[in-house]
């Protein structure tokens, strides 16, 4: 797996072997999601929760973000994510967290203008997740909340949907900072 754009475009990034554990962001969908925020990430505060590899965030930061905070609750996981940043050359922007995420969201002094929400799919942490970001307004008000989802959630129904895209298996659902 490769980064896709920016500073560190083209530098491959690590992936822990066995889907179960991680289930990394494909490069298209990446790219897809990148391409519709491009003007938006430069000089932003990203949050990159269930960070898996971290290549969300690590796009982020090749894209000019300014900061990136990484969160997974796996010690194998968050291995990867430290030897990914410093392969491409981040760890001055970026801070790597293995907590939980409701306790890392609970105790956030930090308001993010774009948030990247990657759960295991069935899982069923969305709603708790979501819940949890904007009642502790960790998400500026003019800022994005991008879901990764397999499109059996139907998130318009309590949360302020901006839209959604399909990329084969993979649905990318993007909400508005404010509620």
């Amino acid at each position: 797996m490769r980064i896709v754009a920016g500073t560190a475009r083209g530098k491959r990034i690590l992936t822990l072997e066995g889907r179960e554990i991680t289930r990394p962001t494909t490069e298209k969908v990446r790219e897809a999601v990148f391409g519709s925020l491009q003007f938006e990430i430069p000089d932003s505060k990203v949050l990159d929760l269930f960070a898996g590899s971290g290549a969300m965030g690590i796009e982020a930061l090749s894209r000019g973000a300014a900061s990136a905070v990484f969160v997974d609750n796996d010690r194998n996981v968050v291995g990867v994510i430290r030897k990914n940043l410093e392969s491409t050359g981040f760890t001055d922007r970026a801070k790597v967290i293995q907590a939980d995420y409701m306790t890392v969201i609970r105790g956030m002094k930090d308001s993010f203008g774009y948030i990247f929400l990657d759960p295991p799919y069935k899982s069923g942490y969305y709603d708790d997740c979501l819940t949890a970001i904007y009642e502790n307004g960790i998400i500026e008000p003019d800022g994005k909340i991008v879901v990764e989802h397999d499109g059996t959630l139907k998130l318009e129904d309590r949360w302020p949907v901006i839209k959604e895209k399909r990329y084969g298996k993979i649905y990318i659902t993007y909400l508005y900072g404010e509620r």
